[in-house]
């Protein structure tokens, strides 16, 4: 038996207390330095640029991602999105991409080890998620300043973005309500970036000396 449990969220503590009746301590993932980044002052050139991270497989919903992108491209909207990450989901993917013709506007990439390097060249990063732990990559764009929209799925982006005041938030499979909040940050970007800008604030509890004290102070009750 485990002597302390640590979870990575504070809706991931309570769901345990709620489900299972487990006591756990919650600690922030630890993956951010003391390093600031400007003021997020980019702007749409010629077209949209967006980006998701992740493994290509059934909690990412990537089909979510696709089927807003389809409607995107219908609405006349000049965009390119980029899909990093490897997974079992890839074929399927690729079909769908295929057989709507949306080649031009949609890459699958495969695993980058310099991810970083797209978040710097994009105007949005989107999370499709259906679930998550605490998504690092959400935290990942945050610390490059990049406008974030993201599912409401459980746990972790609700708890990054709080409540959707450092982004938007939409629901889990939603495509169309996806559609809308990309269709209004193309039209409209400054109140994102307004939000993206507001969490350079918010990065202190991600960083990465604070959270490894934590982890040490619990490892020294049973030394």
């Amino acid at each position: 038996l485990a002597n302390e449990i640590i979870v990575n969220s504070k809706d991931f503590k309570k769901n345990l207390k709620k489900k299972l009746d487990i006591k756990s301590s919650f600690i922030y993932n630890p993956i951010i330095t003391n390093k600031k980044f400007k003021k997020n002052t980019k702007k749409i050139n010629k077209y949209l640029k967006i980006l998701n991270i992740g493994r290509l497989t059934h909690q990412k919903d990537h089909m979510t991602l696709l089927k807003s992108l389809k409607l995107l491209k219908e609405s006349t909207i000049r965009f390119e999105a980029c899909i990093i990450g490897g997974g079992y989901n890839y074929d399927i993917l690729r079909k769908y991409i295929n057989t709507h013709q949306l080649q031009k506007e949609i890459k699958l990439l495969g695993y980058k080890k310099n991810a970083h390097k797209f978040m710097n060249k994009a105007n949005l990063f989107i999370l499709s998620s259906k679930y998550e732990g605490l998504p690092n990559v959400l935290i990942e764009a945050q610390k490059y300043n990049l406008p974030i929209i993201s599912t409401n799925c459980p746990t972790g982006p609700k708890e990054i973005l709080l409540n959707g005041k450092l982004g938007e938030l939409y629901a889990v499979s939603d495509h169309k309500k996806l559609f809308h909040k990309i269709k209004n940050f193309y039209f409209n970007q400054k109140y994102l970036i307004r939000k993206s800008n507001l969490s350079q604030k918010y990065l202190y509890r991600f960083n990465a000396k604070t959270n490894c004290i934590k982890y040490l102070k619990i490892v020294k009750k049973y030394i």
